[in-house]
């Protein structure tokens, strides 16, 4: 079963539901700077996550991009972190961030259900051979 499957699998529940969980101002500075249509995308998300989530991090300046690729949290050349076109979110369960996957599988859901209903798409981290759970970009294909 691929990631995106199953993802949409456990929120599906969900679907219908509003979670009333509400972005942090962390949330809200990381993602000032990024797309409009991923700020409209994560927005949506959050309204339909079955797991609460954060956004840890949004636009990154080249400087930024480079401390990742020395201390080995990113292996690209360009990261879409530095055209706004990508965030990486964090799970938050039982009022703290856990780096587990399963809850991975619930935000990620979201996200591709919003994807879904507004015509934006997206790419996860989790549909990677190196996964990163965390990471939810738009498609290069609409957003080069």
């Amino acid at each position: 079963m691929s990631f995106r499957t199953k993802a949409l699998g456990i929120v599906c529940a969900a679907c219908i539901a509003t979670s009333g969980y509400v972005f942090s101002s962390r949330s809200i500075n990381n993602l000032k700077e990024t797309h409009v249509d991923l700020q409209r995308l994560a927005t949506c998300a959050l309204e339909k996550t079955p797991v609460d989530f954060v956004v840890v991090d949004g636009m990154r300046s080249a400087e930024e991009h480079a401390i990742n690729l020395k201390n080995g949290f990113s292996w690209i050349k360009r990261s879409r972190h530095q055209d706004g076109m990508a965030i990486d979110v964090a799970a938050y369960v039982d009022g703290a961030i856990t780096y587990a996957p399963e809850p991975y599988y619930g935000v990620a859901g979201a996200f591709y259900l919003c994807s879904e209903l507004m015509d934006i798409p997206i790419v996860s981290g989790g549909e990677w051979r190196a996964k990163d759970l965390m990471h939810i970009e738009l498609d290069r294909k609409r957003y080069p």
